[in-house]
Formats: structure tokens, C-alpha cells, sequence
């Protein structure tokens, strides 16, 4: 079963909630209205206007979907969030249709090897990142841990920030370990990594041990609740 989810995170404003539509969700149809000046900034795409000689000239169509539109991976504005909500895609679909940009992509994947895989294993003893790939604003990670920690290597995900939207595939099984696969995309704002990398440290020191601590307490309660209310 693949689950998306949504992080709120909280902190100095470099992270936190994927936006919405908003204005953005422009009409894909094309207006029709004519202008004196095809340069003018009022110029409709798509229309017939008169140029400076006289002569009828077309204004080059674009849609809202296609060149430099936030849905666009290959346009300076593109945002994965944003992109997801006007076209309903999932973080697994927007990585398929994204080219590999390094810029965001390198330094993205040394936080997940490095910093994320080192709360993970807080949370859950034993898990590791096998592999990560990111691209234009999103990435896929490969996570393992033993069997036994599947539900928890899932549950983890939800307390440590590192992206605006993610969905988890189905976890299969090899051997001793269980292999759980995620899809996580950032929206514009959060793809600087130094920025995030600074707003990271302060979220560490000041929130990760609220965190662990309401980590732990749903354990607790999921295995009183699997023990039939024990404690």
C-alpha cells in the first residue's frame, strides 16, 4: 500500500508546510483578446495583434503546464510541491518526469547519508540508507532495517524533517531485513541546502528531544495496544 503524507514542519522558516494551489492554477485555455503592442506586458498569448508596421503577427502560445510555470522541472521557478497539487501527481510521479539537476541533487544526498540516516538510527537501531537519488526537487530513498522494525521504520519518517511531501511504497521483504521505498519532494524555498543545513542544527538542539519523546511515548502505546491494553 503506498501512503502520502504531508510533513508540518516548525521551525525558523526555512522549512515547513508544501503550499497549495493558490493562483497559481491559471486556465490552460487561450484567450483570444488582440492588442496594439505584441510586446506590450499585457500581450495574450495565443492572439493575433498588430505590430509596430502594421502587419498581424501571432504571439507565441504557452500554457500554464509546459515553459517556465512552476510545473515545468526544467523552468527556474519550478516547485515539486506546487507541481504536485495542479497536476495530482504523487512524489513518485514527480521524480519520473524530473531531470537530474546536481546542484540540488549532490548536496541533498550528503544530508541523507549523513545527517537523516543519523536521527534514523536514533529512532529505529539498525536501519540504513542503501541508496538515494535525487533530481530537479525530489528524491527516492531506499531504507532497511530488520523485520521486526517495519512498522517503526515507517512511523520514524514522520518525526524528522526532511522534505515537504512524501509517499512510502509497500515494504518488501529480503532475507532478515525489510526494504521500505520513499518518494520525497521540497518545494522551492527549502532547496538550498546550506539554509536548510542551518535551519536543521537549530531544529536539533531545540526539538529532537520533544521529538524522541513523543517517538517513544506512540511506541509505547502501539505495543500496550497490540498487548491487548496491558501496559
Amino acid at each position: 500500500m503506498t501512503k502520502l503524507r504531508y510533513l508540518a514542519i516548525v521551525g525558523c522558516g526555512v522549512v515547513g508546510v508544501a503550499v497549495g494551489r493558490g493562483p497559481l492554477a491559471e486556465s490552460s485555455s487561450t484567450r483570444a483578446s488582440v492588442t496594439r503592442d505584441c510586446d506590450a506586458p499585457g500581450a495574450a498569448r495565443g492572439a493575433t495583434c498588430a505590430s509596430d508596421s502594421g502587419r498581424l503577427r501571432r504571439v507565441e502560445a504557452s500554457s500554464p503546464h509546459t515553459a517556465d510555470t512552476p510545473t515545468d522541472p526544467r523552468s527556474a521557478r519550478y516547485d515539486a510541491t506546487v507541481a504536485g497539487r495542479i497536476l495530482s501527481l504523487s512524489p513518485a510521479e514527480l521524480w519520473e518526469r524530473e531531470p537530474r539537476d546536481d546542484t540540488f541533487a549532490l548536496p541533498r544526498e550528503g544530508f541523507f547519508h549523513r545527517r537523516f540516516v543519523e536521527l534514523l538510527t536514533q529512532l529505529v537501531p539498525g536501519a540504513a540508507v542503501e541508496n538515494v537519488e535525487c533530481r530537479r526537487a525530489t528524491c527516492v530513498l531506499i531504507l532497511s532495517a530488520a523485520v521486526e522494525d517495519a512498522s517503526q521504520l515507517d512511523a520514524a519518517l514522520g518525526f524528522i524533517p526532511f522534505g515537504d511531501r512524501f509517499v512510502t511504497e509497500a515494504s518488501e521483504l529480503e532475507s532478515d531485513r525489510t526494504r521500505l521505498t520513499v518518494h520525497v519532494s521540497v518545494n522551492r524555498e527549502h532547496m538550498d541546502q546550506a539554509n536548510v543545513d542551518a535551519w536543521f542544527e537549530t531544529w536539533w538542539a531545540e526539538r529532537w528531544g520533544l521529538a524522541r519523546e513523543r517517538y517513544d511515548r506512540d511506541r509505547a502505546a502501539a505495543a500496550e495496544a497490540a498487548d491487548g491494553g496491558v501496559p
